[in-house]
């Protein structure tokens, strides 16, 4: 039962997140075929950066559960505020390798030159969001090590409604196109953040 209670949450935050990403197609397919195909391409880089540095949290997380299980508090804290560490360097210079590097990164994905521009533009603004993105992650991997993976779910259902309620705004509203779907991701990313910090920083 105490396993189910645990699974549960993470399964559902993986529906909620490909619910999310299905919304955002949704609203992007609706400029154009061009501006989804960029999203696509787009979307495709980061999830390999993405996707590794998931895993590390995931690491972190299983060795947070270790230390909370024996009892340790201090090696625990220090796991914490160790893996938080690592979370703020590693989107640091994940923002940079994005912001800087994405015209070269798309270029040698072989990415279509009719939508270059748009696929630069939105992998740029995605990667503005990784340090919010990351710190989120590391913070729900932790909460996860210590046995709760609801408020990490509560957390994405609710930034997930404010990023669905930001494209409606951002794009059907006011027409930014592929701009805006990225803008209402990191927005969304930034307030998980800040929920997830606010959670660690409460129950210090």
């Amino acid at each position: 039962l105490t396993t189910l209670s645990i699974a549960l949450p993470i399964m559902a935050q993986q529906f909620v997140t490909s619910f999310v990403n299905l919304i955002d197609n949704i609203m992007i397919g609706s400029v154009g075929s061009l501006a989804l195909t960029s999203v696509t391409v787009a979307n495709r880089i980061y999830l390999i950066f993405n996707s590794t540095l998931f895993g590390i949290c995931g690491a972190a997380g299983i060795f947070i559960a270790q230390y909370y299980g024996a009892k340790d508090e201090e090696k625990m804290q220090w796991a914490v505020h160790t893996s938080m560490m690592l979370s703020i360097i590693g989107g640091i210079l994940l923002t940079f390798i994005g912001v800087f590097l994405s015209p070269q990164i798309l270029k040698a994905m072989g990415t279509p030159p009719e939508v270059m521009e748009q696929s630069v533009i939105y992998l740029r603004i995605y990667f503005m969001g990784s340090l919010f993105n990351i710190t989120y992650n590391m913070g729900a991997g932790i909460l996860r090590g210590v046995g709760d993976s609801k408020r990490p779910l509560y957390y994405l259902c609710i930034t997930s409604a404010v990023n669905i309620l930001l494209d409606i705004l951002f794009v059907v509203v006011l027409r930014m196109g592929v701009k805006g779907t990225a803008i209402a991701t990191v927005i969304s990313q930034i307030i998980s953040a800040v929920l997830v910090v606010w959670t660690l920083c409460r129950d210090d």
